[in-house]
């Protein structure tokens, strides 16, 4: 027989998870930046987060980040639920890779009603947005010292090119099944916007002049330009 997931039913149990969950990495090292007491209730809201999806505790660590203070759920566990509620996705690239109508598309097709929501995202996309990125070096804060390091790009837009175009198609195409999402938003995309959104000390400069705005259809590209004080 399969084991039984555990469920907490008292907010005592779920703080003995976050701090198990804590104390074992599952979010992070703890850092002059953020203690371990500093990430115990992130990890309960994540758990209790999850619970509103149906996860389990340990599923919900894995698969929801909190980024920018929003709860947000990894592509791989949202593709899950989507597939898990019996909803059909399709995928695929067209143009040459890596050229600017290089494009990843995505389909999904409810199986309660048949509705067809498909998105794309291309590298053209990724540039207007100020994503794309092809910087072996990037200049960041060391902490310690407080002053701006080179530092190998660890971005995924650099790293992972090929992971982040589905992940951006597959977020724009999940708004046909937000039901199955409860509305929450793409770990990816809003890693993006929180990296648009932090300091420029923090984080170097991105470009000598400042990338075009995204696409005003784009969710994550209204909530930035709402966080930004009047002019």
């Amino acid at each position: 027989a399969m084991p039984a997931a555990f469920v907490p039913t008292t907010v005592e149990e779920v703080h003995r998870i976050a701090k198990i969950a804590v104390e074992a990495g599952i979010l992070g090292k703890p850092s002059d930046r953020e203690t371990a007491e500093q990430k115990i209730p992130k990890a309960m809201w994540i758990i209790m987060r999850g619970a509103e999806l149906g996860l389990s505790p340990f599923v919900a660590l894995d698969g929801i980040a909190l980024i920018n203070a929003r709860a947000c759920v990894w592509g791989r566990l949202a593709r899950a639920l989507v597939l898990q509620k019996g909803h059909k996705i399709e995928e695929w690239a067209t143009g040459e890779a890596y050229n600017d109508d290089y494009t990843f598309h995505c389909k999904i097709t409810r199986a309660d009603t048949g509705q067809v929501t498909e998105r794309n995202f291309s590298v053209r996309d990724a540039k207007d947005a100020g994503l794309w990125d092809e910087r072996p070096t990037v200049e960041r804060k060391d902490w310690k010292t407080g002053k701006m390091t080179p530092v190998p790009n660890d971005a995924p837009w650099f790293r992972y090119k090929k992971d982040m175009l589905p992940a951006r198609s597959f977020s724009r195409a999940s708004a046909g099944v937000t039901d199955v999402l409860l509305g929450l938003d793409s770990a990816e995309a809003m890693q993006d916007v929180e990296r648009h959104a932090s300091r420029e000390e923090d984080r170097g400069p991105i470009s000598a002049a400042a990338p075009p705005p995204p696409l005003a259809e784009d969710a994550e590209y209204l909530r930035e330009q709402a966080r930004k004080p009047p002019e």
